[in-house]
């Protein structure tokens, strides 16, 4: 059963990622994108599909910096992946 304001929030994230392709700055299509509506879900999906466009570089570092823990939840992701290449 789909939720109820599920398809706007959906379109609203595809919305972002091509805002954010068009522009290629995550923060300027994020808060084009939140206007309102379901913003958690919406700022979720969208930075979750223009974050795997951009990777951890395209995310400013002084928004890294205001989040308890930012540097390490950007240093892990870096660490899986040498892991993976390493034993590609």
């Amino acid at each position: 059963m789909a939720t109820p304001g599920a398809a706007p929030s959906k379109a609203a994230a595809v919305w972002s990622l091509l805002l954010f392709l068009n522009n290629r700055t995550l923060p300027n299509a994020l808060a084009q994108t939140i206007g309102g509506g379901d913003t958690d879900t919406i700022a979720s999906v969208a930075g979750q599909l223009a974050g795997s466009v951009a990777g951890v570089a395209g995310i400013p570092h002084e928004h890294v910096a205001r989040i308890v823990g930012g540097e390490e939840i950007t240093r892990v992701p870096e660490q899986f992946a040498y892991f993976v290449v390493a034993n590609a």
